[in-house]
């Protein structure tokens, strides 16, 4: 027996039109805000258009632009989140302990090279320096 396999889990559903409940509510909370500018500049339509626009521009952008896949709201709370929380800064040692060196030694009569490894260390004062660097 075959099972469908659920496609697009990460498509969130649209509640009123092409808007998502995120959508909607953004978009919302500036209408909002546009409806208490009418209330309070009761005399001045013409400063109520303007402010009402550059209110609702502000919130459409924050709803459809998409940097790389993410709304632009995201993005904002990511990057205030990375602003904000302390950095830190985690330095990973590389293994550099003894290491081997083949060194040409002698020639047969034969014309073929042997090689014998040669084992160096670190001297005293890298030793000393990875000690601090790693406490």
């Amino acid at each position: 027996m075959q099972y469908k396999v659920p496609q697009f889990i990460d498509h969130e559903a649209k509640i009123v039109g092409p808007l998502t409940f995120k959508q909607l509510s953004v978009v919302g909370v500036g209408g909002f805000i546009c409806l208490v500018l009418f209330f309070k500049l009761e005399g001045q339509f013409f400063t109520w258009i303007m402010s009402s626009a550059v209110v609702m521009s502000i919130f459409l952008s924050l709803t459809f632009i998409q940097v790389e896949g993410m709304p632009l709201i995201t993005v904002i709370g990511k990057s205030i989140g990375f602003f904000t929380q302390p950095k830190r800064y985690i330095w990973h040692k590389k293994n550099s302990g003894t290491f081997v060196v083949k060194q040409k030694v002698e020639v047969d009569s034969f014309n073929s090279v042997k090689e014998k490894p040669k084992t160096f260390r670190k001297s005293k004062i890298q030793e000393l320096w990875s000690d601090i660097e790693t406490k």
